[in-house]
């Protein structure tokens, strides 16, 4: 198994008393980047003035007949955050996810938004899961800034337990570009993956095939001198590039559409976007191998997929 970062075994006892092992950089510790990176009021990152906590909900109306107060009709007036470049996003309230209902912009949190039709609590629209409108959390916009998106941990969840090798072996413009983001993000993640993994096992009967996987964490941090794009950007998903070779293949065939967004990534660094799939809110990089160091692999519990 190969390791750039130069890993070394530590064997550790968990919150459960269990006896486990993880893969980490001589004289490393784990720090969440959520209790690092803290937002207060009217703090300045890169000029980015972040408001007080903004109201979550929109108005009922006081006059509604029904025991359940019905929405005002009046939509939330939300408040913004500007990235360093000018990019504008809808700010959330804390303790609150950054989705929020397109219908009157109440807020969801984060145990709404876990399943697949999500039922606004306040004008009861649906709306169905995964994707959904989403603005920034309250602790994250801090992460707007340069230096505290490189003192920060990030993290990403995979099958693969040779995960930061395999990132590696092609030439530099072949690498696939990663995605990192909280610790919430790539716990969702693993979730997600297991949910799809135990729809396609299943047998015709209802039942499950006996499978079982085993998930590993991986922190990592930004290399030292790894480029940081100035951008935060939206959460392009499958049109965000895979690859530099992809990129430029795609400016190269079409510039018109494709040379000012791809300009919006630093190919063989790291770029910020807001995700709207996996904490909803969070701030995740996609960024090139080369871009980042692992500073811990941990081995998580095995899942087994048999009902």
């Amino acid at each position: 198994m190969r390791y750039s970062s130069k890993l070394i075994a530590k064997p550790i006892i968990d919150k459960n008393g269990k006896h486990t092992t993880v893969h980490v950089l001589p004289n490393s510790s784990t720090k969440s980047r959520t209790v690092r990176v803290e937002v207060r009021r009217s703090e300045k990152t890169h000029g980015v003035i972040i408001p007080p906590s903004p109201q979550p909900l929109a108005d009922r109306d006081p006059n509604s007949i029904f025991v359940i107060k019905r929405w005002s009709g009046v939509p939330l007036k939300h408040s913004y955050v500007y990235s360093p470049t000018g990019g504008r996003f809808v700010l959330a309230p804390e303790g609150y996810s950054g989705a929020y209902c397109d219908e009157c912009g109440s807020f969801f949190r984060d145990d709404e938004v876990n399943d697949a039709s999500v039922v606004c609590q306040v004008c009861f629209r649906h709306s169905r899961g995964g994707r959904i409108v989403t603005g920034v959390r309250y602790n994250e916009v801090a992460l707007f800034d340069d230096d505290a998106t490189r003192d920060s941990d990030w993290y990403h969840v995979t099958t693969r337990s040779d995960w930061d090798g395999e990132i590696r072996e092609k030439s530099s413009s072949h690498q696939p570009l990663v995605h990192v983001g909280s610790l919430e993000a790539a716990t969702r993640r693993m979730n997600d993956i297991i949910a799809q993994a135990r729809s396609e096992n299943r047998l015709s009967d209802g039942s499950e095939k006996s499978s079982e996987v085993t998930f590993y964490l991986y922190r990592v941090r930004l290399a030292e001198n790894a480029p940081l794009s100035p951008h935060v950007l939206l959460d392009f998903d499958a049109t965000a590039p895979s690859s530099v070779y992809d990129a430029r293949k795609r400016v190269k065939e079409a510039p018109e559409d494709y040379e000012e967004f791809y300009g919006s990534y630093e190919l063989y660094g790291a770029t910020r976007y807001v995700n709207e799939y996996e904490s909803h809110g969070s701030i995740s990089l996609i960024a090139h191998p080369e871009a980042i160091e692992v500073v811990e692999r941990e081995e998580l519990q095995t899942v087994s997929y048999r009902s």
